[in-house]
């Protein structure tokens, strides 16, 4: 398994968690603190890029803009990228759930970008 790498960001920034969070997850403010977004509920959309890992009261670094490879990745370049709604992944499926929120976040830059 090859590591998912940080290329490029913007507007980092120092978070505080209310949940477990992994390194790339996609994040939204639960109007206490963030937690990992998830297309599969409208209140939670994707606003920010979690650069490291924690659980809830941790203080993490995260941005609004992320560029990351992933050499394992299955991505088709060019094409969109989605919020998942499995909990702050993302996808170039489009959420098909009627209830779904269908949040582009992105677009692949090549195959593993």
């Amino acid at each position: 398994m090859a590591d998912i790498v940080l290329v490029e960001s913007r507007g980092k920034r120092n978070i505080t968690l209310n949940g477990t969070v992994s390194r790339f997850d996609l994040l939204a403010h639960d109007a206490t603190n963030w937690v990992v977004a998830d297309a599969s509920d409208a209140t939670l959309p994707a606003q920010l890029v979690a650069h490291q890992a924690g659980v809830s009261g941790d203080i993490v670094e995260a941005s609004s803009f992320a560029v990351i490879t992933d050499s394992d990745a299955p991505y088709t370049q060019n094409g969109l990228v989605y919020l998942s709604e499995t909990g702050g992944a993302h996808t170039q499926t489009r959420p098909a759930t009627a209830a779904s929120l269908r949040q582009n976040v992105g677009v692949a830059q090549g195959t593993d970008t």
